[in-house]
């Protein structure tokens, strides 16, 4: 049986880990919390009408119509696991929340 003292102790250090993880991820951003959160939106209101066709048409939209690196962009969101529209919210989105929080 583990004692509080280690119990806390192991605590700790997963919460450390945590933070440090989302640190990883803040920085790691290609743009602004506040566009990442509009390109979700957007592609949420766009997969929302339609299914999705395995492809990033409506991030690349999005990204197009913005002005935003697209490069950039589509490595972060490839590296949380967002290869097509439907994975951005379903992957990148949530790596993004665990970072940021719902409101960004």
């Amino acid at each position: 049986m583990v004692s509080p003292e280690e119990h806390a102790r192991r605590r700790v250090l997963k919460n450390a880990a945590r933070q440090t993880e989302r640190d990883q991820i803040r920085a790691s951003l290609p743009v602004e919390p506040g566009k990442m959160r509009e390109l979700f939106d957007f592609v949420d209101q766009q997969i929302s009408a339609t299914d999705c066709d395995d492809t990033l048409k409506h991030t690349l939209e999005f990204l197009g119509q913005e002005g935003l690196p697209a490069q950039p962009v589509i490595n972060w969101l490839e590296g949380a696991g967002g290869f097509c529209d439907c994975e951005v919210l379903a992957n990148a989105e949530d790596k993004f929340i665990f970072a940021f929080g719902e409101e960004s």
